[in-house]
């Protein structure tokens, strides 16, 4: 009796092993739920990036009342935007020193996966770069909502 419950007791390790390293289940393989939830992120953003908005979800606030609510003086609001000018330059001194060397490890070393990673650090720098800069001028002019097209009219002074 004890013979069949020691064999029954080993038949049910052997298939309890088996259960865990060989798992079936294609879907949790293949992370069939975290690429869709990944996909919807990324659509999400490309819809937020690109897409037409209402006008009701404008943001109709003047950049006087945004400083007064935000407690920012003149002499405030001049330290700010010297700030950005300078994390601006800092960022794009940065973005231009990596995609330099991206390009020095990916002709001189040999190195595929460094510049690629390089490369991507570069980028970031130039859209922080961008982003700094994009606030330096919406307080130059004053004005928030500023557009693409307005920076860059700003940036090569036809503005």
């Amino acid at each position: 009796m004890a013979d069949i419950a020691e064999k029954a007791e080993k038949k049910h390790r052997v298939r309890g092993f088996f259960r865990t390293a060989f798992n079936f289940n294609v879907r949790k393989w293949m992370a069939v739920d975290e690429i869709k939830a990944n996909s919807r992120i990324v659509v999400n953003a490309y819809k937020d990036l690109f897409g037409k908005r209402a006008a009701s979800e404008y943001h109709s606030e003047t950049f006087a009342a945004a400083a007064q609510r935000l407690g920012m003086t003149a002499e405030t609001l001049k330290k700010q935007r010297r700030n950005f000018m300078y994390f601006s330059l800092l960022y794009l001194v940065l973005g231009i020193g990596l995609f330099g060397y991206s390009f020095y490890l990916l002709f001189g070393k040999n190195l595929f996966l460094a510049f690629f990673v390089s490369f991507i650090m570069s980028i970031l720098m130039f859209i922080y770069s961008y982003k700094e800069h994009f606030w330096y001028m919406q307080i130059s002019k004053q004005k928030l909502g500023c557009t693409f097209k307005e920076w860059l009219r700003f940036l090569f002074k036809r503005a």
